[in-house]
């Protein structure tokens, strides 16, 4: 026997079970569960020999079960709703692919509450055997026009759930609006059903209309972005053959501007007797301008805080200019950050940073003034490199010891950032590659080069990955001159936060007589946090340290790092995760190291 089913119908079906899950037990004949808020005014029961997946679909979309802890009117009301549910449970069943399938119901009204079975019997799931693909309308082109439905996910015998099958003229539609079709539209649909074999034939007949070519491109809703630079980053490539996959582009590459609250893009309704396909963006411009503010504290390094100012869109061109200044009872410095895209070609991005910083530590005290002109550049989708050129005038006290230096450098950097989030990442990885060879101007200055590779990794697991274990690393050398010729701020320290917590602020190290840090031309730090996320805004975070630093140009890994464990409570708000962090030394030297220390920040540690 067959039996056709129209276009519209499927769509139907399909709409019926949109948006089923697996939310049921799992379990043939047992009640669902009494909720919070009152009880059920009856007990549904759905049995069967019924997989658990097709179970959970048939609990989402029972009526009988979404309103039973609402009591119908009277016991025709109850017959009107359980009638309405065994027709969307059979349509169900037709969607998934069980087109022999049947439900009944019975009611028991000795029980208390009421009970409602539903018997649900499957049959037999129905394989679609083919899928046929047919033109009408404007069959210009028409042997470039794809026929094989096993290009867009057809696969012979695959059940026959509509949304497979509504799944498969998408693609067919999306892959011509790829390929110069943007106006194509599925004209009909016919689904045939052979109950002796179990199996199903679809037929889709498509309108490709016209071969198309983009268009101009329009741009409304610009204030103060300028519309020649938008165009100069789009490249919008009119006159060649439409490919819809160019306007996703265009959104994405709008997007990561970060100038626009909303996107709109939109195609013209028919191709111009020319043959091209004119597009229109409408956008809404974000606000430019960010005032921010921070605080945070250590035992080690005091109560410090940060203002900051930033406009993104300084002269129409997505230049963001970034005004910062920090203090804090060690460290006061004030930067200047310039950045500008597309510099002199696409994707190339000038940096150009102005700081000045004073810095009175247990190691060195410090004034410095320092200048960064750098390029950079994206290497495929997760690495940026840059490189440029500085120059940095400081005046160092060492030991009590002052000195004056005067440093050009060349910095360059490789960067790969895959994290999923900047101040609470729980998934992915960051690195970071810097080598800065320095030369002091002069027959008689010193001449060096840092070196150094930081790296984290973040493997987040479980409902919205509230569990994370984070891994941490660093490594480091200078070479080209001994310890006490470098200067004192630019050796290695470990030590405090963003470091090893737990010690002092550069006391993780070895210390002169004194007891102060000596500094060193090598590094070597490693890290552990178990981020566990107990509630939407309260977490916990024990995690362990280890590093130290080294006279020699290379990490001695004989020697014992100085480790720390510690524990940390974290309080989750919109901007990120407030941080509070106590931590321990292991190795703790009498007369040097404290018990604990404690820091309070924004954000997690790493």
């Amino acid at each position: 026997m067959h039996r056709p089913l129209t276009g519209p119908a499927l769509i139907a079906i399909i709409l019926l079970f949109s948006g089923c899950g697996d939310t049921g037990n799992g379990n043939n004949g047992l009640p669902f569960s009494f909720g919070f808020g009152g009880a059920d005014a009856y007990v549904v029961l759905i049995e069967g020999d019924i997989a658990p997946d097709l179970r959970g679909t048939l609990e989402a979309n029972s009526q009988l079960v979404q309103l039973r802890r609402e009591p119908p009117a009277s016991r025709a009301a109850l017959r009107r709703r359980i009638a309405a549910d065994m027709e969307t449970l059979r349509a169900v069943l037709r969607a998934e692919g069980f087109y022999g399938g049947s439900v009944e119901a019975t009611t028991d009204g000795d029980t208390e509450p009421p009970t409602v079975r539903l018997d649900v019997s499957p049959g037999k799931l129905y394989l679609l055997r083919s899928f046929e693909i047919s033109y009408a309308g404007d069959r210009t082109g028409e042997e470039t026009l794809p026929v094989d439905a096993v290009l867009f996910g057809f696969a012979p015998d695959m059940p026959g759930r509509s949304a497979d099958i509504v799944a498969i003229g998408d693609e067919l539609l999306e892959e011509l609006a790829r390929s110069g079709r943007p106006l194509a539209r599925l004209e009909d649909r016919r689904a045939v059903v052979d109950h002796d074999e179990a199996s199903m034939a679809v037929r889709v007949l498509i309108d490709p209309g016209p071969p198309a070519r983009f268009g101009p491109l329009s741009i409304t809703g610009l204030a103060k972005v300028e519309e020649d630079y938008l165009r100069q980053i789009l490249e919008w490539p009119e006159d060649e053959i439409y490919d819809r996959r160019v306007l996703t582009e265009t959104r994405r590459t709008l997007a990561e501007t970060n100038l626009f609250d909303s996107i709109r893009i939109e195609e013209a309704d028919t191709v111009t007797p020319q043959g091209m396909l004119p597009v229109g963006i409408d956008v809404t411009e974000a606000k430019h301008r960010t005032i921010g503010a921070g605080v945070k504290f250590s035992t080690a390094e005091g109560l410090g805080g940060e203002l900051s100012w930033e406009h993104r869109n300084l002269s129409g061109r997505q230049e963001r200019l970034r005004l910062s200044a920090e203090a804090s009872e060690i460290r006061q410095e004030g930067s200047a950050d310039f950045r500008k895209p597309h510099f002199l070609q696409r994707d190339l991005v000038l940096l150009l940073n102005g700081t000045g910083r004073a810095q009175s530590t247990d190691a060195y005290d410090e004034k410095t003034a320092s200048g960064v002109a750098a390029v950079e550049k994206p290497l495929g989708k997760t690495w940026i490199a840059s490189a440029g050129i500085s120059a940095e005038y400081s005046r160092v006290k060492d030991r009590g010891i002052p000195s004056t230096f005067t440093l050009l450098g060349l910095p360059l950097s490789a960067k790969r950032y895959d994290a999923d989030d900047i101040l609470d990442p729980r998934q992915g990885t960051r690195l970071r590659l810097d080598a800065i060879p320095y030369a002091e101007p002069g027959g008689n200055g010193v001449r060096f080069a840092q070196l150094e590779a930081t790296g984290s990794a973040y493997f987040g697991f479980g409902e919205g990955r509230r569990v994370v274990p984070a891994l941490r690393a660093r490594i480091g050398s200078i070479v080209g001159e001994e310890t006490l010729q470098i200067p004192a701020n630019k050796r290695f320290y470990a030590g405090g936060g963003g470091s090893v917590r737990g010690y002092e602020f550069q006391k993780a190290g070895p210390l002169d007589p004194a007891g102060d840090p000596i500094g060193g031309r090598s590094i070597l730090e490693a890290g552990f946090e178990l981020r566990w996320q107990l509630t939407e805004k309260i977490g916990f975070v024990p995690f362990v340290e280890g590093g130290n630093v080294y006279d020699s140009v290379t990490p001695d890994f004989g020697e014992d790092l100085f480790w720390a464990a510690g524990l940390g409570l974290r309080y989750f708000t919109i901007a990120g995760p407030i941080r509070l962090d106590m931590a321990f030394p292991l190795n703790k030297r009498d007369g040097i190291d404290d018990d604990y220390q404690i820091y309070i920040s924004l954000g997690q540690a790493f």
